[in-house]
Parts: C-alpha cells; sequence; structure tokens
C-alpha cells in the first residue's frame, strides 16, 4: 500500500521554550522556578583547613589543612581520604591539573606529581602573583607590576604572555569585593560580595560585548568566607574564616503559573489538514500535562477559541484541524508543593492527514462517528507500520560511523573487526570508525600506529626502532623486529589511558615484532628517557669567561692552563679537558 508521504515539524526543548519564563534546564523544558542555595558542609577534617581547589572533570577536591596535610574529598560519594602528600612550608594557592598539583609560595611555584609527591618543576615568580587555573590544562599567572598573563602548560612551559587589565565592576553601595574566579577570556566570573544584611552572595558575571553583566545573584546565611571555588559541575565551594569548607547545594522550586507553552507551526500550504503528534515529555506523580490546539489559515486568528486534547500520550491522533497555521497550548501542571515539574523534551507534528481509512471503499466513510472510531482503530496500525518504515529509511545511518548511536557503535565495530573500547571518547571512537578502511592498509606499519594513537591522544607518539636497550626487559639480544613507542606528557592522564595505549599497540602491530610503550615524564632524571623539547629543553644562553658555566652552547675545547683562569667551572661536570 503506498501511502502519502507525511512531513514532520521537529520542535526541541529549546525551541519549545522560545525565550518565555517557562525553565530550559539540560534540554528540558518544565514549569518556570527559582533557584536557591543552601549549605551542605563534607565531612569534618581533624583539623581546620588551610587551602582547597578542585579537580578538573572528576567529582574531587583537594584539602589541605593547617598541618600541611592533603586529604582528597570524593563529593560524588561522600568521602574523605587521607593522601600521602604533606606539605612543611606554607603556600598561598594551591590548583591542580591532571595529575599533578601546583603550589604557589611567595617567590615561586612548584609542581609535584598527586602520587607520589616528587617535584615536577619549579619556577620563581614576581611578589604579589597569584595563580589561577587557565583551563583544563593550563594555568595562569597574573602578574599586578608588569600588567602581564603568563598562561603555562602542566609541564610548565610558557604558551602565551598576555596583556592584562584589572577587571572593572560596577558595585552597588552595599557591596564589598572579597574574590574573584575565572577572569580570563569568555569565562565566567564568580564574586563574593559582604552585604549590609549580614549574608553572603554570590554574583555570577558573565562577558558580554567586551563588558561584563551580572547575569545570577545567589544568598546564602554563611559569615566570614575566605575563598570561593567553582567546579566543572557548577557546584560553588567556600572556605570560611574558621577553616570549614562547604559546598552551595542548589534547589530548585517550580512556579505555578496560568500562562501555556504557546506554539505555532506553519505548513507553508493553506487548508493543511493536520495529522498528529509525537511528543516525548515525563511526568511525576501528582502532575499532569494538557493541551488545547486550533488551525487557521489566518495567523492573525490565533485568538479564537481552542480544542482540548483529552487524551495526551506519546503518539496521538490530532482532531479534525484545516489551516495553514497549527497552534498549540500547553499547560504544565506540578504538584501540590510544586517541588516536581512535568518536562518536554521534543515535539513532532506530522502532516498532512492521510490515513488508512481514506484507501478503504467510501463506504466505511459515510458515517462520521463510525469513521471517526474505524480511523483511531486504524492509526494503531499506522503508527507502527510508519515506525517500520522509518527505520528502513534510517538503515544507513546505521553502518555510518558520524550518525549512529552509541548503543550501535559496539555491533558497528564487530563488522570491521574492532572491539569496542568503553575507555575511549564516543567521538574519537566514531573517528576511528570512519578512518579504519584506510587504516587496515597500513596496519603494522609505523604510519599505522601513529595515527591510531594521534586519534586517541591527539598527538603522535615518537616511536623508536629498532627497541631503546632500556626499553627491554630480559637479557635477550635486541633485534630489528622490536620498537618503543614514547608517549608525551601531554598524550595520557593516568595510567588507566598508558594500558589502553598498550593494547591498542599490541592490536596494531606486526605479529612478529616486540613492542613496548613507555611514558615520559614532565621531569628531567638522568639515565631515563631524555627528548629535548618534550620532557627536556636547553635554554640558550651567552658564555663569559669567568661568569658563566660551560658548555652550555656547545662544548669548549680547553687546555688544562686555560681552565686555571675561568671561574665557575668544574672539571669533569661543566667541561671537559680536550
Amino acid at each position: 500500500m503506498n501511502i502519502e508521504r507525511k512531513k514532520q515539524h521537529y520542535l526541541n526543548a529549546e525551541a519549545i521554550q522560545d525565550h518565555s519564563k517557562y525553565t530550559l534546564d539540560k534540554q528540558e523544558v518544565s514549569l518556570p522556578s527559582e533557584i536557591h542555595y543552601f549549605a551542605y558542609p563534607p565531612k569534618e577534617l581533624p583539623y581546620t583547613v588551610h587551602k582547597f581547589c578542585s579537580r578538573s572533570n572528576r567529582d574531587e577536591l583537594l584539602i589541605v589543612d593547617t598541618l600541611g596535610n592533603l586529604w582528597r574529598y570524593y563529593s560524588d560519594i561522600d568521602t574523605l581520604q587521607q593522601s600521602n602528600l604533606s606539605f612543611n612550608e606554607q603556600f598561598d594557592a594551591i590548583e591542580s591539573i591532571g595529575e599533578i598539583v601546583v603550589l604557589q609560595y611567595e617567590k615561586r611555584i612548584e609542581a609535584r606529581a598527586l602520587s607520589s609527591g616528587q617535584i615536577i618543576w619549579s619556577k620563581n615568580i614576581l611578589p604579589q602573583t597569584f595563580l589561577r587555573k587557565y583551563n583544563q590544562t593550563s594555568l595562569v599567572l597574573y602578574e599586578p607590576s608588569s600588567s602581564k598573563a603568563i598562561i603555562l602548560n602542566a609541564g610548565g612551559e610558557v604558551l602565551s604572555e598576555e596583556n592584562y587589565q584589572e577587571e572593572v565592576f560596577s558595585l552597588s553601595p552595599d557591596e564589598t569585593l572579597l574574590e574573584i574566579e575565572h577572569l580570563s577570556k569568555n569565562e565566567r566570573a564568580l564574586l563574593i560580595f559582604d552585604t549590609k544584611h549580614n549574608k553572603n552572595r554570590v554574583s555570577i558575571y558573565t562577558l558580554k560585548e567586551n563588558s561584563w553583566e551580572r547575569t545570577e545573584s545567589l544568598e546564602f546565611n554563611i559569615n566570614h568566607i575566605l575563598h570561593i571555588r567553582h567546579d566543572d559541575r557548577g557546584q560553588i565551594w567556600y572556605l570560611t574564616q574558621d577553616g570549614t569548607v562547604g559546598c552551595l547545594m542548589k534547589s530548585r522550586q517550580y512556579l505555578k503559573t496560568e500562562t501555556p507553552l504557546n506554539l505555532c507551526i506553519n505548513s507553508l500550504k493553506q487548508d493543511t489538514r493536520w495529522h498528529r503528534v509525537l511528543m516525548d515529555y515525563t511526568i511525576p506523580a501528582e502532575c499532569d500535562i494538557r493541551m488545547k490546539v486550533l488551525a487557521s489559515n489566518n495567523v492573525e486568528e490565533k485568538n479564537k477559541e481552542y480544542i482540548p486534547i483529552e487524551h495526551i500520550n506519546n503518539d496521538f491522533l490530532l482532531p479534525e484541524l484545516q489551516g495553514q497555521y497549527l497552534f498549540i497550548h500547553i499547560y504544565l501542571i506540578g504538584n501540590q508543593s510544586y517541588q516536581e515539574s512535568p518536562t518536554i523534551r521534543n515535539i513532532r507534528v506530522v502532516y498532512p492527514r492521510s490515513t488508512y481509512l481514506e484507501h478503504l471503499p467510501l463506504y466505511y466513510q459515510e458515517d462520521k462517528e463510525s469513521a471517526l472510531i474505524l480511523e483511531k482503530f486504524l492509526s494503531i496500525f499506522e503508527t507502527t507500520f510508519s515506525t517500520l518504515e522509518q527505520q528502513r529509511a534510517s538503515t544507513p545511518s546505521l553502518i555510518t560511523s558520524s550518525e549512529t548511536s552509541k548503543e550501535h557503535l559496539a555491533w558497528l565495530s564487530q563488522w570491521l573487526g574492532l572491539k569496542y573500547d568503553e575507555s575511549w571518547d564516543e567521538n574519537r571512537w566514531r573517528t576511528l570508525l570512519h578512518e579504519a578502511p584506510k587504516l587496515f592498509d597500513i596496519r603494522g606499519t609505523r604510519e599505522g600506529i601513529e595515527r591510531v594513537i594521534e586519534i586517541y591522544s591527539d598527538m603522535r607518539p615518537l616511536i623508536q626502532e629498532p627497541m631503546h636497550i632500556h626499553c627491554h626487559k630480559s637479557k635477550e639480544n635486541i633485534d630489528n623486529y622490536s620498537f618503543c613507542v614514547f608517549l608525551k606528557p601531554e598524550q595520557y592522564a593516568n595510567q588507566n589511558e598508558v594500558k589502553t595505549i598498550e593494547h591498542m599497540v599490541e592490536e596494531w602491530k606486526p605479529a612478529y615484532t616486540k613492542a613496548r610503550v613507555v611514558p615520559l615524564e614532565h621531569r628531567m632524571l638522568l639515565g631515563s628517557f631524555l627528548f629535548l623539547g618534550i620532557n627536556s629543553k636547553l635554554e640558550k644562553r651567552k658564555s663569559y669567561l669567568g661568569v658563566s658555566r660551560m658548555p652550555f652552547d656547545g662544548l669548549a675545547q680547553a687546555r688544562e692552563e686555560d681552565i686555571k683562569t675561568i671561574n665557575h667551572i668544574r672539571i669533569n661536570h661543566d667541561a671537559i679537558l680536550n
């Protein structure tokens, strides 16, 4: 049976909300609401807190008490654990990037490994410089004296230097600025103020058209706050003067409203017969969704009397409506306390009206009442068959790596002889599937291994063949059928990612070869693997006799009687006799 092809008008949550007073949160539309914050303290520490920071992409805080002990607080499971790290010297600020902790002292900053506490790098800074996290992989040092902002990566290398100017905020007379956080470009700024009403208020400023505008203001009854931090999940953490760390938890209160959600759909053709509505929604207990509809060829006639829809479900037929425009009024009704609200994720309107009834003899359409009952009965089969037709039409997307759903990635990977690894980022795995036919042509080659690791980590590794002598675990002779894969420090965040790359190398290397993956670290240790520009760096220096040490820019050929006239040179350390 050849049914006329129907059109669909799709409205996502943003289009449904359409700048109304209704709440748009996580791609869902709900009743208008107000946000309230209340303080939620984590588990109490044995000692008072000195400093703290949040870790990127983790529900974790790093807390340092007044004795210098480092504690790790996992907010998602409300668990506090003491680490092996402790600091004997008082510091001014602490930040975390990946697996390193960066401490700011009066005249230097220092990066330590979170697992071992070993110093990775250290830099001297100017007095009154303050340290902030720039993004998930870099830090920023603001130097007020030089008006410079220095961006550093996790290895302590300078990425860029930018001019920095103090931001100007318009404060009301009862506000006093205590602290600013996240003042990098296009990021939100968090500020905390004292007010005359003996409360604290956190204001969130957003950069709009080169000026800061206050977009949200939060009040809570906590006094004497010293520091405030904003984590990746949007939670606000604070440190009070008495050494207590707490969290401002968000609570949403829905508001009753008589104003409906107003939708207008244009079919671009007069006298369109509207067919049905498919709606993705959630209705909690004691809540409800009601709907009224109207069709007209004139957009100005939307104030006429609407027809109520008696039974709403995920897929329902519209009454007999004819007109170019379809107007929909949606009423969301919360529970008695308005702590919960119905939510709508998307709506699809199908038109023109063309049911299976039209393909039956006219005898079945003579009586309007019986025809309506038969039409609704046949719509059950039509819904099933339409779903099958849509699935048939969308079959090519199932075998397209960029379009298939996440649930079908493992199935599609099996077609290519790959086992889906959930530790991969979803988009990176889609890229791997897209390039798999080309990668199979170069499988077992240096280029193939480099490209697969590049897809996973965004950069190519260093491959040395034959295998480096320090890579070999056994005492067997190293032959030409072996190689080492060196990972740059920026290529991995933890040992789990290293293991994933090891498994990757085993899958893509030639079967008869031996291979080892070596993760490089942000430090220079004699006897370990060192690569200039990767995990070590030579600074250009000018050599002056009697002042500088040699060799830095080259190897000096000197006689023993010449060395006696040069100060600050140690034989066999800074100079070599030739």
